[in-house]
C-alpha cells in the first residue's frame, strides 16, 4: 500500500470513528434528557412513578407517556394484565373498582400534596371538612396508594365529561354529603371554575360548572326524611310517610342523573331501608312515564365504617361501649351493612334495572382516612385524592355506561 493510500485509509477511519462517537453521544444525551425530572409544578405523574414505583410494575411499557394535571389520561397507563380498573358485574348490575392498597409512602405523599394544598386551603361548608380532617390526620394515611398502576388524577374531568349538560342529584346519608363535598374539593384542587350555592334552608347546595354546563345538586336526607339532625327516627318504623314527595318530585323533574343511598340512617332496620329504597324507585318510575329522556337512577352501596366493634365488622350499630378510646380500626372481616339486605331485595324485585355503585374495595382498608378528632368519627372519610379520585372514577364510568 502506498503512503498516500495509507493516509487516505487512516483519514476515512478517523471520520467513521468520529461519526460513531457523535451518534453515540447524541443517543446518550437524548436518554439523559428524557430522564430529567420535570418541574414539580407540572405534577407529571410518571415522574413519581418512575422514581418511587418501578418495582411494582410487571412491565415498564406503560411509563412511556407523560400525563399532567391538565391533560387527559392516556390509555398507556393501564397495566398490561389489567390488575386494576373499573369492573361491572352484569348479574347484579354493580360497578366497583378492582384493585388493592400498595404500600408506597413517597407516591402517596406526591399524589396527595398538590390537591390538598388547593382543595383544603379553604374548606367547603359541607359537610365533614368541619372536622378539620386536612390538618388533623397526621401522615399515616399517606403510607399506601390504592391501585397505583392506574392514573385517576383526571377523575374529576371524567366525571364532568360524563355529566355534560346534565343536572346530577345527590340524595342520601351523610356519606352522600361527603361525596358531594369531594367533587367540589377536586374541582378546586385542579382549578376548575365553579360556583357553590348554599340554599337558605342549609339542606340544599349546588355546584354550577360552566365549562361542562353541569349542575351538581345535593339534597340532604334530613330535608325529606322524618328524622332530626342526629339521624334518630321520629316516626314509627312501619310508617309510610317518611319521604316528602313534593320536594323530591320537584327535584326529580330537573334531574338527569340521580345518586341515592340512605344506609347510615336507621341502623339495624333493613325493612325501613327497603321501604325507603322502594319508594324512591317508584317515584323515579313515575317520573320517567312523563318524559322522553328517562331519569337515570344509581344506587350507592353503604360505605364501610371502621368503629371498634364487637364482631370486627366496623359498623356503628355494633360498636363497643369504649369505641372512642380505640380510634378507627381495620376491619376483621369483609364489610357488610344491614342496609345491603334491603338494596339486594330491591334490585331483585326490579330485575337489577338500576346500577349500583360499590366502593367497598377502595374503602374496606382505608381506616386511616377518618378524622382523628376525639370521639372517633369512623364513618366519614376526610378529603384526599387517594380515596376520592378512585371513587369519582368509578362513578364517572357508571354514569357513562348506564346513563347514556
Amino acid at each position: 500500500m502506498s503512503v498516500n493510500n495509507n493516509k487516505k485509509w487512516c483519514h476515512q477511519s478517523l471520520l467513521k470513528s468520529a461519526a460513531f462517537v457523535c451518534i453515540l453521544n447524541l443517543v446518550l444525551f437524548m436518554v439523559r434528557f428524557q430522564g430529567l425530572p420535570q418541574p414539580k409544578s407540572d405534577f407529571v405523574i410518571n415522574e413519581y412513578r418512575q422514581k418511587y414505583q418501578g418495582t411494582l410494575m410487571n412491565s415498564s411499557s406503560d411509563m412511556g407517556a407523560e400525563v399532567s394535571a391538565s391533560s387527559p389520561p392516556s390509555e398507556s397507563l393501564m397495566p398490561i394484565k389489567q390488575q386494576c380498573g373499573v369492573e361491572k358485574d352484569d348479574e347484579s348490575n354493580t360497578f366497583s373498582f378492582r384493585g388493592t392498597w400498595v404500600e408506597n409512602p413517597s407516591l402517596g405523599a406526591a399524589l396527595d400534596e398538590q390537591q390538598q394544598e388547593l382543595g383544603c386551603k379553604q374548606p367547603l361548608l359541607s359537610p365533614y371538612n368541619t372536622h378539620r380532617c386536612c390538618s388533623e390526620r397526621g401522615t399515616d394515611y399517606l403510607q399506601s396508594t390504592f391501585c397505583p398502576e392506574m392514573d385517576t388524577t383526571q377523575a374529576i374531568h371524567s366525571f364532568l365529561n360524563a355529566t355534560q349538560r346534565k343536572t346530577v342529584l345527590f340524595l342520601g346519608d351523610s356519606m352522600t354529603e361527603t361525596m358531594f363535598a369531594s367533587v367540589g374539593l377536586a374541582m378546586r384542587a385542579l382549578q376548575i371554575p365553579f360556583r357553590h350555592i348554599v340554599k337558605k334552608n342549609q339542606y340544599e347546595e349546588l355546584y354550577v360548572v360552566p365549562s361542562s354546563n353541569t349542575t351538581i345538586r345535593l339534597i340532604k336526607a334530613y330535608r325529606l326524611d322524618d328524622v332530626n339532625r342526629t339521624g334518630m327516627n321520629i316516626q314509627e318504623p312501619n310508617s309510610t310517610h317518611f319521604i316528602k314527595d313534593d320536594i323530591l318530585q320537584a327535584a326529580l323533574q330537573q334531574t338527569h342523573v340521580f345518586l341515592s343511598n340512605f344506609g347510615l340512617h336507621h341502623w339495624g332496620k333493613p325493612e325501613y331501608h327497603y321501604r325507603q329504597y322502594k319508594h324512591v324507585q317508584e317515584l323515579v318510575l313515575r317520573e320517567n312515564k312523563l318524559r322522553s329522556n328517562p331519569l337515570c337512577l344509581l344506587w350507592r352501596r353503604t360505605m364501610p365504617q371502621h368503629f371498634a366493634s364487637k364482631t370486627g365488622g366496623g359498623e356503628w350499630g355494633d360498636r363497643v361501649p369504649t369505641f372512642g378510646s380505640y380510634g378507627c380500626v381495620p376491619l376483621n372481616r369483609t364489610w357488610h351493612h344491614p342496609s345491603d339486605q334491603a338494596l339486594a331485595r330491591i334490585q331483585r324485585e326490579f330485575n337489577h334495572s338500576t346500577a349500583t355503585l360499590d366502593f367497598t374495595s377502595i374503602l374496606q382498608d382505608a381506616h386511616e382516612f377518618h378524622s382523628r378528632r376525639k370521639g372517633a368519627d369512623c364513618s366519614h372519610m376526610c378529603y384526599s385524592p387517594l380515596i376520592w379520585n378512585p371513587i369519582l372514577h368509578v362513578t364517572a364510568q357508571a354514569i357513562q355506561q348506564s346513563c347514556h
